[in-house]
């Protein structure tokens, strides 16, 4: 708890680089954490070897998904790269980027994993309805009965039985 009380003093001190004493300097290596900084000043404690996307992902689980890298000291790195302690951090998102698989050979801790994981996992499902729905469509559509509307009632209700059954609707 000093520790971190130490490190949060040191954000305000104008000689940053000197923020530390070789007592406290020696501590922090000793931790199984890392300490980091948002640009703003907020400080963030992360497992030893975590990434700037391990990170992005303890800030909020929608900037880490949405992260395409980020700066470290001013200094623009990959989502791979492994923070060290009083690092600052600024996350750089887009809203066209979603997680990916490979994602996971970058992130350390659990949180992120599971994140990551949950949205592959989601999508996966979305994109297999999608299939299914369009399988079933092209199915139907050749066996369209003939009548008034073409068999447009009948389609439905074969479409609506069939979604049903499948607990797709």
């Amino acid at each position: 708890r000093e520790l971190v009380q130490e490190v949060r003093r040191s954000q305000t001190d104008p000689k940053k680089e000197e923020f530390v004493d070789k007592s406290v300097e020696e501590d922090l290596a000793l931790t199984k954490e890392v300490f980091v900084f948002t640009p703003k000043g907020d400080l963030y404690a992360l497992a030893r070897d975590s990434s700037v996307l391990d990170f992005a992902f303890k800030v909020h689980s929608q900037i880490g998904s949405h992260c395409v890298g980020a700066k470290v000291n001013g200094k623009q790195v990959t989502l791979r790269h492994v923070i060290k302690n009083g690092d600052t951090v600024e996350v750089l998102t887009s809203n066209h980027q979603t997680p990916r698989r490979e994602w996971l050979k970058y992130v350390r801790t659990s949180k992120a994993k599971t994140r990551i994981r949950s949205w592959l996992k989601r999508n996966e499902v979305e994109q297999s309805i999608l299939v299914g729905k369009k399988m079933i469509e092209q199915g139907l559509s050749k066996y369209s009965p003939r009548g008034e509307d073409g068999g447009k009632r009948e389609y439905q209700r074969k479409m609506s039985h069939l979604l049903t059954t499948f607990k797709l609707k």
